[in-house]
């Protein structure tokens, strides 16, 4: 068996956020289950699951068994939620952080439940010659995902790309008409800018440096938004890295839109530069718990593969 080289992190809980949540998860470890056949153990996938409902059936018992890598569940359950001091049912970032820690792969990508990474970003991360010094990131589309369970699996992002209707690019969103083909979608320029547009979707890095910034973002009861972004920046300075990274078409991702509970924040990306020549800003003491991602505690872990 091939030792997998990248820790996939997302979070998410069986409560139908943005609705149809387990339509949309599921979605995603099958889609990447097909596009691992060639490239068995490249990732291991770890799903967070963070302050689950009592009522609810667990995410182990829901979630698509993938059989080209493994899944594990990391559980975060209330009473630790608790203890964060916030009113939200979910901290994301929290739960990503928790993930983070209990990564075992070299690399790790932080993402979200409701993507697809196109096929040739699958096999370039399967080449195995990320770079540790560096963070990767890519560009987002959206896409309406109503109709794609009438697709066969091998047609997903043909489908997704014919229903897209926006790029999150650097450094700003951009609306799409009609798309037949990835080339035809719009793609960002490289311009040294650091790119923190939909930056939740796709941070990928090497697990040392996540650990050397004690987690992805900040575990901090009054920060609330742009988490991602300023999670982002924190990751390239304190871990010192060389380079940011672009991954532009076909290297890129897939979102499936959805609707979102309570206020959404607009990013400026003003706000990305000025965060990025403010060399302090991350260096805050209360923002870098040696305990983050819940470290001092055993979190309850299930696996498609074995007991743990």
């Amino acid at each position: 068996m091939t030792t997998p080289y990248i820790s996939i992190v997302i979070t998410g809980r069986n409560d139908d956020y943005g609705v149809n949540f387990l339509e949309r998860i599921n979605t995603f470890v099958r889609h990447l289950d097909m596009q691992t056949v060639k490239h068995p153990d490249l990732f291991e996938l770890i799903v967070v699951e963070y302050n689950p409902l009592p009522d609810r059936a667990p995410m182990k018992d829901v979630l698509y068994s993938s059989n080209n890598f493994e899944t594990r569940i990391v559980t975060v359950p209330d009473h630790l939620h608790k203890t964060a001091g916030m009113t939200a049912p979910v901290l994301e970032f929290w739960g990503k952080n928790a993930g983070i820690r209990r990564a075992r792969c070299d690399y790790v990508l932080v993402s979200n439940p409701d993507i697809m990474l196109s096929n040739e970003m699958i096999d370039a991360l399967a080449e195995r010659n990320l770079d540790e010094s560096c963070v990767y990131r890519t560009d987002r589309y959206d896409y309406h995902g109503e109709g794609i369970e009438n697709e066969n699996l091998e047609n997903y992002l043909d489908f997704a790309v014919r229903h897209t209707f926006q790029a999150h690019l650097c450094p700003k969103t951009v609306q799409i008409e009609q798309c037949d083909s990835i080339d035809q979608l719009p793609s960002t320029q490289r311009n040294g800018q650091i790119f923190t547009n939909a930056s939740g979707d796709f941070i990928l890095s090497a697990r040392k440096n996540f650990e050397r910034s004690r987690g992805l973002a900040w575990e901090n009861p009054t920060s609330r938004g742009h988490v991602d972004s300023f999670g982002l920046i924190r990751l390239f300075k304190a871990a010192d890295l060389k380079a940011q990274y672009i991954l532009v078409k076909p290297l890129c991702i897939f979102h499936m839109d959805h609707p979102r509970n309570g206020a959404f924040v607009k990013w400026e990306p003003n706000v990305a530069i000025a965060a990025a020549e403010w060399p302090g800003w991350f260096a805050k003491p209360t923002w870098f718990r040696d305990d983050w991602g819940f470290g001092n505690e055993q979190l309850e872990q299930w696996s498609n593969r074995q007991s743990l």
